[in-house]
């Protein structure tokens, strides 16, 4: 029997930390919100720098497809890989009928709404 898919799963982000999520069965995407800040000279929406991502405890390279959209680029600090959201980061997977267990690495979050940094 197929399995129903869910709306998205939706997961505020409010501090940086490692955290567990368990999702309910049929799952197939989750948006990944904070707030977020438009840095001057920047001129990328940041919202949460993910370092880490694992899926029903299996690493998940932040290059990999599963982070859909709301991401920029991956960047490299002192040999740690992180990915920024830009607020709303979409991450998609195939629907399982069983529950699924969800791990983020967040190094930084901003808390606020969209600001602009001239205030």
């Amino acid at each position: 029997m197929p399995v129903q898919a869910l709306p998205p799963h939706r997961i505020m982000l409010t501090s940086a930390g490692h955290f567990v999520y368990v999702l309910p069965p049929g799952v197939t995407s989750v948006e990944l919100l904070s707030g977020s800040f438009t840095p001057l000279g920047d001129g990328r929406k940041l919202g949460a720098c993910l370092t880490s991502l694992a899926l029903d405890g299996i690493p998940v390279a932040l290059d990999r497809p599963m982070l859909a959209s709301g991401f920029h680029a991956l960047e490299e600090r002192d040999t740690t890989l992180s990915r920024w959201t830009d607020g709303i980061g979409v991450l998609i997977m195939p629907a399982s009928p069983t529950e699924r267990v969800l791990e983020i690495g967040i190094a930084h979050v901003i808390r606020s709404l969209e600001t602009d940094a001239r205030g």
